[in-house]
């Protein structure tokens, strides 16, 4: 009798957990979150006049740029493959849609990469920071 409730007991723990498991990934996407880390690709000779313009203009506080990416995508039937640049932007979630928009009106690309992700957790002084700073 012993091993049939050790038994249960251990299946129920696994339930448990399991079931835990479902309800983080479930909260998270109906949670509302303050803070995002936008990615947005440019062409290299585009990537610091656009940076500048989103701490310009306080749609981020920060703007990283990695000049040098490789992409490969498909785009109108083919794959192609470019050298591009690669900015990350961390800003409010509340911004992200005038910060889109703003990109967009300078961007080259017809369809520019512009994706926000968004931040679950953070040192705290960053995130003031960020919002000190938009």
């Amino acid at each position: 009798m012993v091993c049939k409730f050790l038994s249960a007991s251990h299946s129920l723990a696994k339930a448990r957990n399991l079931f835990s498991k479902i309800f983080v990934v479930l909260n998270f996407s109906s949670m509302e979150f303050k803070y995002c880390v936008v990615l947005i690709t440019t062409p290299p000779e585009e990537a610091e006049k656009i940076a500048n313009l989103i701490v310009e203009k306080k749609l981020g506080a920060c703007t990283n740029i990695i000049k040098e990416i490789n992409s490969i995508y498909w785009w109108q039937g083919k794959i192609e493959k470019d050298k591009e640049s690669l900015l990350i932007v961390k800003t409010r979630t509340d911004l992200f849609e005038k910060l889109k928009e703003e990109v967009k009106k300078v961007h080259p690309y017809t369809v520019p990469e512009i994706i926000a992700m968004p931040i679950i957790a953070g040192n705290e002084d960053y995130l003031k920071w960020i919002d000190e700073s938009c």
